[in-house]
């Protein structure tokens, strides 16, 4: 194998690892997330709950969680709001783009991070 193909070959075994290991990072997040909807439905003022499903609205986008996934969907004027990335504790089960995914994990993130927690622990005490 020639040094170029070799340095093409480990490109792309570190840009897997890069995506496994974000894929990964993504299920830890879904998985804490989904185990605390009730405090989060409490204190995230632009969602509602609805039964067993929380919705957080961030046009054009709803953030969908349900006790066992977090689905991610686009609102259409008119139209039936469309999956656009569906993701589990065991992982990514579908995404339609890269920029959907970002916005998933943008939300996850800003769901568990230390900064929401401070503000639950301060909403709780009040």
């Amino acid at each position: 194998m020639s040094v170029d193909a070799a340095r093409r070959n480990e490109r792309g075994k570190t840009k897997n690892d890069k995506t496994r290991l974000r894929e990964k990072e993504l299920s830890e997040m879904c998985s804490r997330i989904l185990s605390s909807i009730d405090v989060i439905a409490r204190v995230v003022s632009c969602g509602e709950k609805a039964g067993e499903k929380f919705r957080v609205y961030d046009p054009p986008y709803v953030l969908e969680m349900d006790r066992d996934k977090i689905v991610l969907k686009e609102e259409n004027s008119g139209r039936a709001s469309e999956d656009v990335a569906i993701l589990t504790p065991e992982g990514i089960v579908f995404c339609r783009s890269d920029e959907d995914l970002k916005v998933l994990e943008c939300w996850c993130k800003a769901l568990t991070s230390m900064s929401f927690k401070r503000f639950v622990v301060k909403q709780q005490k009040r």
